[in-house]
């Protein structure tokens, strides 16, 4: 909830920070082998705030250091292999690679499905800047052809490969290490194969980050009445997406990063939350002008 304001949950999930400012605050549950999840929460009069309740989505992660060598000059170049044995369908996948080399811009980065979809995370891009040291898609965008969406929705089980191939002479590089991230929202799709979920989720936006707009699926097991809105790093509403009486379904709605007058919300963090009689989730996004 910001410096100093931390408490761990008992064995029921409860939790407890007291002494706080008036203030609105965003506080995050963090939990081991699960991803984050962000509430907006507001503090005013010294009144309690109760009824803040969390849904966290169980993530998976697989690294390798092989420490390889990319070949100079070599457009063939060299392929690296992680086996994932979680066989199930991710809504999320973001790729770690960390790589030192001394001009970047020879390189292509590209990443294999067991399904045999390919993405290209890096297409020479960076001219002579040295290394690259990120997480598609969490803070980069591929550079494509293709984007992470692409492998969302399918098995992840089997081998994914990333292949590194150096485009030009006179600079060497080095593979340290790389992963995969899996992200697994339960019970997406009804067990009759519909597109009713079984129970609530709110999964993460796609792309992100994202210019000039994103996507955001949520999902209802019965009709209720929602609000899915969109707030700044202040906790300023500053668009809804969605509101009202909304049916059983799985749903996709698009933020196009404008605000409710229509102007074009500045570069930053957002926070998209869904609200419902009886379901509360927030999540973090990125907006890059």
């Amino acid at each position: 909830a910001g410096m100093g304001f931390a408490d761990t949950t008992d064995a029921t999930g409860y939790w407890h920070i007291h002494d706080m400012f008036d203030a609105v605050y965003y506080v995050t549950a963090t939990c081991p082998g699960y991803g984050d999840s962000t509430r907006v929460v507001e503090v005013a009069g010294g009144a309690s705030v109760t009824g803040i309740d969390f849904t966290l989505y169980e993530v998976i992660e697989y690294f390798d250091s092989p420490g390889g060598v990319i070949p100079d000059n070599q457009p063939d170049g060299k392929r690296f292999y992680i086996n994932v044995p979680a066989d199930a369908a991710a809504s999320a996948v973001d790729c770690y690679v960390d790589i030192t080399h001394t001009y970047r811009g020879d390189l292509i980065v590209e990443l294999k499905s067991p399904g045999g979809v390919t993405v290209r995370l890096h297409n020479r891009t960076g001219s002579g800047t040295d290394n690259i040291q990120t997480w598609y898609d969490l803070y980069t965008d591929p550079d494509g052809p293709g984007t992470m969406d692409d492998f969302t929705g399918a098995g992840v089980q089997g081998l994914w490969e990333l292949w590194v191939s150096d485009n030009a002479g006179g600079d060497i590089g080095t593979l340290n290490t790389w992963g995969l991230r899996f992200e697994f929202p339960p019970d997406l799709a009804g067990t009759d194969g519909s597109s009713v979920p079984t129970r609530h989720f709110l999964a993460q936006n796609s792309p992100n980050p994202f210019s000039p707009g994103t996507q955001i699926r949520f999902g209802l097991p019965r009709a209720e009445e929602i609000e899915l809105s969109v707030f700044n790093i202040e906790g300023r509403k500053v668009a809804t997406l969605a509101s009202g009486l909304h049916r059983p379904e799985t749903y996709t709605v698009y933020w196009d990063g404008r605000d409710a007058h229509r102007r074009r919300a500045a570069s930053g963090i957002y926070f998209y939350r869904l609200r419902t009689e009886s379901f509360d989730a927030t999540r973090k996004m990125l907006l890059m002008r």
